[in-house]
């Protein structure tokens, strides 16, 4: 999903971001994954290309804490 930045920015600048619980199965909690599924989620958000990297980091788009 784009980042509401309040101002007209192209396509191709335009920051994309997808939260870990995007990568969590439809239907499913945290807490009801088995440990490989959990390795799983976690692979798939670290190796993202949508996920945060440090421009977010250090402008505050990022809600893990």
């Amino acid at each position: 999903m784009p980042i509401d930045t309040g101002q007209e920015v192209p396509d191709e600048m335009n920051i994309f971001y997808k939260a870990f619980d995007a990568f969590i199965p439809p239907g499913k909690q945290w807490k009801d994954l088995s440990p490989e599924e959990r390795e799983l989620v976690k692979n798939q958000y670290r190796f993202s290309p949508f996920k945060p990297g440090t421009y977010q980091a250090i402008t505050g788009i990022n809600n893990l804490s």
